[in-house]
């Protein structure tokens, strides 16, 4: 009867680190002279990202931005879980804060094994339009 239970927790033990997911982290730090960016909209980009891209669990915290009529450089931290079974096509695109959205597309990336299908961005501080295809691996 030992055989046999230590088969199942064996069995258990391979189904759920198939299904782990890894705990991953990102920070993301903006400087623009000409664009500033208030915590609460730093960290709602960085949700929006990393949750299109299949993370989950996502918490952030910020620090700088547009805060009581002052215009300080603004930092997103960020910590999730990532399915490490990715396989995902993914699309972000937009024409707001195109410069501020673009780097931080580019700094989650940064944390995640993907391949960029197609990456074209035309910003020049807020302005402009981007758009991203890439697969996560």
């Amino acid at each position: 009867m030992n055989y046999v239970s230590f088969l199942f927790a064996m069995a258990l033990v391979i189904a759920n680190s198939a299904n782990a997911s890894e705990q991953k982290s990102v920070s993301f730090d903006y400087n623009n002279t000409k664009a500033y960016y208030s915590c609460s909209y730093a960290e709602a980009q960085m949700a929006k990202v990393l949750t299109a891209i299949g993370a989950t669990e996502v918490s952030t915290d910020c620090s700088g931005g547009i805060d009581n009529d002052q215009l300080w450089p603004v930092s997103v931290d960020a910590n999730f879980s990532h399915d490490l079974q990715g396989g995902k096509a993914v699309v972000l695109k937009g024409n707001e804060s195109c410069d501020f959205n673009v780097k931080l597309i580019k700094a989650v990336l940064s944390t995640v094994d993907h391949e960029v299908v197609k990456a074209q961005d035309n910003c020049w501080d807020a302005d402009g339009s981007f758009k991203y295809e890439v697969y996560i691996k």
